[in-house]
């Protein structure tokens, strides 16, 4: 019988997890046909982003929400079915955590 390890230092976000802006974060835009450039004047660091990522951290700017509310609001403009677009979206979520961009709130 073996044991599988889990990694306890990494904690997956729960799915009523608000994410948003940290505090004091300002987002400067700019649009290139299919991508968007971000610059986060808190870091100092330049992100290029594609369309759907780009729609993720601006509807994450205007109203912070969770993985299924951004979910709901963004599956008509990327014509995704709700599993693949909250699968496509935690993923963004975990990776824009990473960069500093967001920032989990839990209710």
């Amino acid at each position: 019988m073996t044991h599988e390890q889990t990694n306890t230092n990494q904690i997956s976000p729960a799915a009523d997890t608000v994410w948003r802006l940290p505090v004091g974060a300002e987002l400067l835009w700019q649009n290139w046909d299919d991508e968007v450039i971000v610059f986060n004047t808190a870091s100092g660091q330049t992100h290029l982003l594609d369309a759907l990522s780009a729609a993720t951290l601006k509807e994450i700017e205007d109203h912070p929400g969770s993985v299924d509310q951004l979910a709901d609001r963004l599956a008509e403009r990327f014509e995704l079915d709700g599993a693949d677009l909250s699968q496509r979206l935690t993923e963004v979520c975990a990776r824009f955590d990473e960069l500093g961009l967001v920032e989990p709130q839990r209710p």
